[in-house]
């Protein structure tokens, strides 16, 4: 990175003590994000990280972006971190790459293989998008179909470690070279409305055991069934498809759900699911498409309906 720091020497090491200690007296912090950290000291990160939480604020939340395709080396890695520290899932978001350009050929099923969730859910950091996947970076691109359905992945399936939301694709983008009047605006992914009401689904649904459906390289699905601490215990049912046809999954929602009537939050799939007295129903999806099923009277889902952003 062009950045030749000693970090053994001991006035370099005391003056970065001196200055993350110093930081937020200046500027209201909730954590820290430590770019390309493979590039520098080990063991200085880990001496870092615990002056951090020792002495400044042990609530604070460190992620690493430590950029390689090996989640085992990454897991041991916060190993050596004591898991005081997060790192970004690099090979998810590889594997969204290559499943998305793939389209009907990539096999769904695969999606979480070798990931950094099946190591370290706690520890990983997981994205779609990212300025290094924008054109002109570094970091294959992805192609817009799929996008949806990465981020119902990472935002409703659980223990999928910590999701974040790329800011373009919520409010949208000027690219490198902003035109007057913003001639070369790009949209956000989906018109800005389908991720917004993930977000908003996670936070109100997203709860309760979960049943994997991932049986079909071409459709998965999985449900969450709701915990009664939470909006009166609604769940949320997810089907997905890169095939260029409808799909569908029987799944298993609950038998507290019986008789209830379900319907897609996203309004890409139509018609209603009424759940089986077995806690069963056939929840369908549209060609290349993701759907989020949800009881059509669940608590908030006025507002869900209704959001605009």
């Amino acid at each position: 990175m062009f950045a030749d720091i000693d970090h053994r020497h001991p006035e370099v090491r005391a003056n970065i003590l001196r200055w993350v200690e110093w930081l937020p007296w200046q500027v209201k912090l909730g954590g820290l994000r430590l770019d390309a950290i493979k590039h520098y000291s080990f063991e200085f990160v880990r001496d870092l990280v615990r002056h951090v939480q020792e002495h400044v604020d042990k609530d604070w939340f460190i992620v690493g972006e430590y950029w390689r395709e090996d989640s085992e080396f990454l897991a041991r890695y916060i190993e050596y971190m004591e898991h005081r520290i997060s790192l970004f899932d690099v090979q998810l978001v590889s594997n969204f790459s290559r499943l998305s350009l793939l389209e009907e050929n990539g096999d769904l099923r695969k999606v979480f293989d070798d990931t950094l969730v099946l190591w370290k859910p706690d520890n990983a950091v997981t994205f779609v998008v990212n300025h290094d996947t924008q054109a002109g970076q570094s970091l294959r691109p992805h192609r817009p179909f799929f996008l949806p359905l990465a981020y119902a992945l990472i935002l409703l399936h659980a223990n999928a470690g910590l999701p974040c939301v790329f800011y373009a694709d919520l409010f949208g983008s000027i690219g490198q070279h902003p035109l007057p009047g913003y001639a070369n605006f790009i949209p956000p992914t989906s018109g800005g409305q389908a991720i917004p009401k993930m977000m908003l689904a996670r936070k109100l649904w997203a709860y309760g055991s979960q049943y994997d459906y991932f049986d079909d390289p071409n459709c998965v699905g999985f449900t969450r069934v709701g915990h009664s601490s939470q909006s009166k215990g609604d769940g949320l049912t997810v089907v997905m498809t890169n095939a260029w046809e409808y799909g569908g999954k029987r799944m298993f929602v609950g038998r507290q759900h019986a008789g209830e009537r379900w319907t897609d939050v996203l309004r890409w799939c139509p018609g209603e699911v009424v759940v089986d007295a077995e806690g069963w129903g056939w929840f369908s999806v549209g060609p290349r498409s993701v759907a989020v099923w949800v009881n059509a009277v669940a608590e908030g889902r006025t507002m869900v309906d209704d959001f605009v952003l």
